[in-house]
């Protein structure tokens, strides 16, 4: 499932942290925080991106500003300015606090997730569902491969109601004609749906 994305933004956690509490002072995982800082912003996606974002003592007020790959570079500037004075500073610690809730909320972000496959993975009624919706999808990705249609249509298109309640009743037709080509048999099924043909 997730087990990757997790681990890594554990990870990135975990050396966010380290490099917090050296309060700067630790350049080299300051660079592997940078260096993945873009994987970090990109895993993030919505989650790491604030609506709106006043820095500090600036009469500025930026919209959907990414956190990871603004913040972290600001952390540090504030770090390295606060030390030579002697001290934190506030700045840091919003920086810092903005940062690390992100992270921690996107790890619990992944887990429920986790949590939510895991259930519909016993579900084999949602396994139906979901094979049905990619079978029907197929021709709409189709078009979308040739250039016809743009990807971000096609997503729209498959994920639209319409498109669900669509494919679920496909589904219940194909389940039930399924079991009563079962229990009748094949021959009695086919004089059965040829009544309704």
């Amino acid at each position: 499932m997730n087990n990757d994305k997790i681990e890594f933004v554990a990870d990135f956690n975990s050396k966010f942290v380290t490099y917090w509490n050296s309060k700067g002072q630790d350049r080299s995982t300051f660079g592997s925080l940078i260096k993945h800082s873009n994987k970090m912003q990109n895993n993030l996606g919505n989650q790491g991106v604030a609506a709106k974002f006043k820095p500090p003592y600036l009469n500025i007020v930026y919209q959907d500003y990414p956190i990871i790959i603004n913040m972290l570079p600001s952390l540090d500037d504030a770090l390295s300015t606060h030390r030579f004075m002697g001290g934190t500073g506030e700045n840091a610690v919003q920086y810092a606090k903005a940062i690390e809730q992100t992270l921690l909320r996107h790890i619990g972000s992944l887990e429920a997730n986790d949590e939510t496959l895991v259930k519909q993975l016993r579900n084999p009624v949602i396994w139906l569902r979901e094979g049905i919706r990619t079978v029907l999808s197929l021709p709409v990705h189709f078009v979308s491969w040739f250039g016809l249609i743009s990807a971000t249509t096609a997503i729209k298109i498959t994920s639209s109601w319409i498109f669900r309640f669509l494919s679920g009743v496909t589904g219940l037709i194909g389940l039930f004609s399924a079991i009563m080509g079962i229990a009748l048999g094949w021959e009695e099924f086919v004089k059965m749906a040829s009544k309704f043909f």
